[in-house]
């Protein structure tokens, strides 16, 4: 992939300055001791430190060797994407502050989600901004993130079978599905619970179409991956009978409403918490008719 545009958006964007600009297309093609770079950007030495240490703060960048050190922009994508996260996280949590100071007597804020890519911007937001965790009802086709394997590469193996079988709510792309990846996980080491409900002939079926693409020792893998997430983190897997027509994120503060018909997706997000308590009462209820996935994982051959 061709790095340069990504760099140029971003400082178009104004997620980074135009020294930084200077510097990081620079460091796309070579790695720099900061005399060249001052030499090449016309940056005087004395002033080039300070968007350098910005652009290691940020970890886009990092200083190798001794001196004269030199600045490496390797791995550029996962750099950027971790960049980009870190800015989000940082801007849900001002809003989230903002929203949880206001009186909570305010109407309720519901906004309009026209397609899988609001959907993915607004889980990546609950994911962030969610004080204790998650609750997820899956839709009929719709297999909870927290069942997918721990490892990157298994992850994204798995996905693209998955992608090629059916349908998929969102992530339709491998870098926003890295990007909702890396959001659950980095939600787990800070120990938020997630609880899903799963409809039980979605679950049996993506047991099925894993074990026929990728094998049963890749589906034993993940099983005991799973397992081992169970027990390391507050996580549970619902599987119930019933038919369940569409997505429901549930949070401290909001809710996430997501349908697909025709191809075509679209939801709600609403801010109240009278209606967080409606859907918390009813995924209660759900659970009590559902059993756990460990019921039937045990009886997989």
């Amino acid at each position: 992939m061709n790095i340069k545009p990504v760099v140029e958006e971003l400082k178009n964007k104004r997620h980074i300055t135009e020294k930084q600009f200077l510097i990081l297309d620079l460091l796309i093609i070579e790695n720099l001791t900061a005399q060249q770079l001052s030499k090449k950007t016309k940056i005087p030495l004395g002033r080039i430190y300070e968007p350098l240490n910005q652009l290691i703060s940020n970890k886009l960048i990092e200083k190798i060797g001794k001196k004269p050190s030199k600045y490496v922009f390797e791995n550029s994508n996962e750099r950027i994407l971790e960049f980009l996260q870190n800015k989000f996280h940082n801007f849900v949590k001002d809003e989230n502050k903002i929203i949880d100071m206001l009186d909570d007597k305010t109407p309720p804020r519901i906004d309009l989600l026209r397609s899988t890519e609001d959907f993915t911007y607004s889980l990546l937001k609950l994911l962030s901004s969610c004080k204790s965790g998650l609750k997820t009802i899956a839709r009929y086709g719709s297999l909870p993130f927290i069942f997918y394997p721990s490892t990157k590469q298994e992850f994204i193996q798995m996905r693209e079978v998955i992608d090629a079988k059916r349908t998929t709510i969102a992530h339709t792309t491998q870098t926003k599905s890295i990007r909702v990846f890396n959001a659950y996980h980095e939600a787990l080491k800070k120990n938020k619970h997630f609880y899903a409900i799963c409809n039980k002939d979605t679950f049996l079926w993506h047991i099925n179409l894993i074990k026929k693409n990728l094998g049963q020792d890749f589906l034993d893998r993940m099983i005991a991956d799973f397992r081992r997430k169970c027990k390391q983190y507050d996580i549970k897997l619902y599987i119930i009978e019933e038919y369940l027509p569409m997505q429901v994120f549930v949070i401290h503060n909001q809710i996430m409403l997501f349908h697909i018909h025709m191809g075509i997706g679209s939801g709600l997000e609403i801010h109240n918490k009278e209606v967080v308590q409606l859907y918390e009462g009813m995924f209660k209820d759900m659970v009590k008719r559902s059993k756990s996935a460990e019921y039937y994982l045990k009886r997989i051959k």
